[in-house]
């Protein structure tokens, strides 16, 4: 494929991109942005994209993604009231968890994923249903983890963002797919944002 191939193929997928999805990428991205750097206005977009996303994914026979970002507009709400209480310093703290916890919260999403994913393939059309339910679950952990200010939520995003690339692009939501590659970088951005101040925190 050249380069003008490139251009007339990226053109189309621009033009078929819808403005509901285009809005869910905008208020996502400047979601993560402002929560990179702890700012508490980041869940009034994180509320946003996920109501735009409840319905994207569910048109996209995204089942368990809808549900998911049902749960991401509540934990919105959540968050919101939790970081605008935490007003002392210690309050504010990066926390860290220890790998047992990581260990054990992990393979209770694993397992619950796999039996998740076996229901939905049995009786749904879900669209990879092993993989989105097992990211369903983790996701969630992810999402409480960043209301609870715990430095290792973002290597789960990197993990769980590099997934769905694959599944959104194949779901023909080609600009969501790219924004699961910003999320991956971003992500990652974030994490080294939310270490260093840990390791002041700690010094």
């Amino acid at each position: 494929m050249d380069f003008s191939q490139v251009l007339t193929t990226t053109g189309t997928m621009i033009q078929e991109t819808s403005f509901a999805e285009w809005m869910g990428v905008c208020t996502s991205i400047i979601y993560l942005l402002l929560a990179t750097y702890e700012k508490r206005s980041c869940w009034y977009f994180a509320l946003t994209s996920s109501i735009l996303y409840v319905y994207l994914s569910f048109a996209g026979q995204l089942y368990v993604d809808s549900v998911l970002n049902i749960f991401y507009a509540l934990m919105a709400v959540y968050g919101w009231f939790l970081w605008n209480q935490q007003k002392s310093d210690s309050d504010n703290h990066i926390q860290h968890f220890n790998l047992k916890w990581h260990v054990q919260w992990i393979s209770v999403a694993l397992i619950t994923g796999m039996i998740t994913g076996w229901l939905l393939k049995k009786y749904t059309d879900q669209a990879y249903p092993y993989i989105d339910s097992i990211a369903f679950y983790l996701s969630i952990l992810a999402t409480w983890m960043t209301t609870k200010k715990v430095l290792e939520n973002w290597i789960y995003f990197v993990l769980i963002d590099a997934t769905m690339i694959f599944i959104y692009f194949n779901r023909g939501y080609f600009l969501t797919s790219f924004l699961f590659l910003a999320y991956t970088l971003l992500a990652l951005r974030a994490f080294y944002t939310w270490r260093k101040v840990y390791l002041q925190q700690q010094s």
